[in-house]
């Protein structure tokens, strides 16, 4: 409707009952990439992996991923979150990198505590540092808690924001980190992002059969219902086109 609207908007004449076109619109889309792309990793339940970059990590549960271009965020309970992104690597360790460059770009954003608890450890075999730092947020005081990795040129940043007292949620973001790893090479090449595929409907499908074939985890039929505009107790014809979201 929205696309009809602009499109008269433009001048083009748009008769209501106008063609749909379906089998063209659905020849053009199939094979298309449905979410994330491999250029920019794909998310799979609680677990982050890209398999240009070659590496993964996984989020605590009841973390909700959302990845963008310049970094992945998971929103946790008790207004909790985790946020990964990537930084240039400097010449020193990852301790330094977080008391020379990463805490003082925080100071510069916002009003901070004192950094605690620096340490210096591995992760998968790769150096890594950690510490924690009071921070103010629009909510109040929340702590950071701080993890560097670096992997080649890259210092990888897991900034985990727990409200004071949550220890317990603190400690699990702070595992999440420490699941960070690198990909090998074959497993970077099954990483494949999900596609759009047409499939026309056969006798004895339903949407609750097919649905279990998509390529979602959570409210498959749901999901089902809304990528092909069905309402809540609407079946299937026989011979009838529609999406589905395939590996």
């Amino acid at each position: 409707r929205e696309a009809m609207a602009a499109a008269r908007r433009d001048g083009v004449v748009v008769p209501d009952g106008a063609p749909r076109n379906q089998d063209r619109f659905f020849g053009e889309i199939a094979g298309m990439t449905y979410g994330d792309s491999a250029e920019q990793g794909l998310v799979r339940g609680r677990t982050f992996s890209h398999p240009k970059l070659r590496f993964s990590f996984t989020v605590p549960q009841e973390f909700a991923i959302q990845n963008s271009a310049a970094q992945v965020r998971a929103a946790g309970p008790d207004g909790s979150g985790l946020i990964f992104d990537g930084d240039k690597a400097i010449s020193g360790g990852a301790d330094q990198y977080i008391s020379r460059v990463w805490a003082p770009s925080l100071a510069k954003q916002t009003r901070t505590g004192q950094l605690a608890n620096l340490q210096r450890f591995t992760v998968s075999g790769l150096e890594a540092a950690s510490a924690q730092m009071a921070i103010e947020t629009s909510g109040g005081v929340r702590i950071a808690r701080m993890t560097a990795i670096r992997l080649g040129d890259t210092m990888y940043r897991f900034l985990g924001i727990q409200p004071q007292g949550a220890d317990r949620l603190g400690r699990s973001m702070d595992d999440s980190a420490r699941t960070f790893r690198r990909l090998s090479a074959g497993e970077a090449r099954r990483l494949k992002p999900y596609k759009i595929e047409i499939y026309t409907v056969r006798s004895g499908d339903t949407v609750a059969k097919l649905a279990r074939r998509n390529a979602f985890e959570d409210y498959a039929e749901q999901r089902f219902r809304v990528l092909n505009g069905l309402q809540a107790s609407e079946g299937l014809r026989v011979g009838q086109k529609i999406k589905m979201v395939v590996e």
